[in-house]
């Protein structure tokens, strides 16, 4: 990954953090509710729109179901709820790999099928411990 691409996802997820990204996360997944993802997709923008052209966030749950992407024009959470937003990530090393590990975050580089373009990945698992995460932020430029 280079130095760049891994200081802009750095700053991203560090801003989304402030934002309180992971809390609207939880809220979500806990209510369910068309208020609820609305506050997380509020944040979601505010952080896109402070990437590099071309910055894309993904968030899934801990099963890997997708509940936002930002490369996608159909995220709502009635889609979130119906698994429609895109195909289940739960197979993704990045994903995968912040869920399970100590520090809960991951690095990926590789070719998207949803983009058609090669990214570079940073994936922070939701929680503290992998039996306690409900989920993953994947940012990706």
């Amino acid at each position: 990954m280079s130095l760049t691409n891994l200081a802009a996802l750095e700053t991203a997820s560090l801003f989304a953090k402030t934002l309180g990204l992971e809390t609207k996360v939880y809220n979500f997944q806990r209510l369910n509710t068309d208020a609820a993802y609305a506050d997380m997709s509020g944040v979601v923008t505010q952080v896109k729109d402070s990437m590099p052209a071309g910055g894309r966030i993904l968030i899934s749950a801990a099963d890997g179901q997708v509940l936002m992407d930002t490369s996608k024009s159909n995220n709502s959470r009635a889609n979130a709820s119906a698994k429609a937003i895109n195909e289940n990530h739960n197979s993704r090393l990045s994903i995968i790999s912040a869920g399970l590990s100590a520090s809960g975050v991951a690095t990926e580089k590789k070719y998207s099928s949803s983009t058609l373009k090669n990214e570079e990945y940073l994936a922070v698992r939701v929680g503290s411990s992998a039996q306690d995460a409900i989920g993953v932020i994947r940012y990706s430029i």
